[in-house]
């Protein structure tokens, strides 16, 4: 809620069809049995900012559904064999599952009559689609732009200006690997393992210790980028998690003439976090 801004911010940068909305359906409800409308003008603004700041913070809240749905997807294919959740996760990463959900809801509306609510509840499933698909690399801007092309004017003008305002690649594509691919040894007992650091060490900063340790025993390549194990850790536990400190960190551990002997409290707590869990990894057969 602190990061989604204040509700009078979150009110100036929403469309005008979605202020429109709050304040149709809003004063809906604030008249009297006689039709007058019971608060000042001031009263209704400031409850159509408050409306908005918690529809905000609840649609914050659906966009990491996407990420953390695929990765228990992914753990429960991996781990489980679960054929459900296989085909759950091929429909959405490889068959093109988020286009074609898109398309179904521009069924809905080309064939249903909807109202203002229905309206304003698909184009927001749309723009979810639209930025998920792309984050995730499951789409790219030239798959939406064909696959729009004869929906409903409502949803291709939403997409053309998502993808307008999103930047492109360039040809360069995020690799997202998973712990699977870059641990080497007992991927189920390391896995086991990192779990227990990650609830023992919650900071952010903690996962440079924690890449460096598997490192050291030898559990990951030493060419491995930090951001690449970050993404695959963020995969693992389906949230996402900052990395510009850890990665400051991590190349601060790598560097050849750093030696955190000559440094404070923080360091020593680093090195003992590592070498407990570089004993704990090398022990991991």
């Amino acid at each position: 809620m602190v990061r989604s801004g204040t509700p009078l911010e979150i009110w100036n940068r929403l469309p005008q069809y979605m202020k429109s909305h709050f304040i149709s359906q809003t004063d809906k409800l604030l008249r009297s049995s006689k039709g007058c409308l019971l608060f000042s003008k001031l009263e209704r603004k400031q409850l159509y900012q408050a409306l908005a700041f918690f529809a905000n913070v609840f649609t914050m809240a659906q966009a990491v559904f996407i990420p953390g749905f695929l990765a228990n997807l992914y753990d429960k294919v991996v781990e489980n064999g679960d054929t459900l959740a296989y085909c759950m996760y091929y429909f959405v990463v490889f068959d093109h599952g988020l286009l074609r959900m898109m398309k179904i809801l521009n069924s809905i509306l080309t064939k249903e009559e909807m109202d203002e609510s229905g309206l304003v509840l698909i184009r927001n499933c749309v723009h979810m689609l639209v930025c998920q698909s792309m984050e995730l690399g499951a789409e790219t801007k030239a798959s939406w732009e064909s696959a729009v092309e004869d929906c409903n004017p409502e949803i291709w003008k939403d997409v053309f200006f998502l993808l307008h305002k999103t930047k492109g690649k360039r040809g360069k594509k995020k690799t997202i690997r998973t712990l699977d691919e870059i641990l080497i040894g007992n991927v189920p007992a390391l896995k086991k393992q990192i779990h227990h650091f990650l609830a023992d060490n919650t900071d952010d900063i903690c996962l440079a210790y924690l890449l460096r340790s598997l490192v050291r025993t030898g559990k990951v390549s030493d060419s491995l980028s930090y951001m690449t194990f970050h993404r695959a850790i963020e995969l693992f536990c389906g949230r996402k998690i900052g990395y510009d400190i850890p990665q400051k960190r991590y190349g601060e551990l790598k560097s050849s003439s750093f030696s955190l002997d000559h440094y404070g409290s923080s360091y020593k707590r680093a090195k003992r976090i590592m070498d407990n869990w570089t004993h704990i990894f090398a022990q991991t057969a």
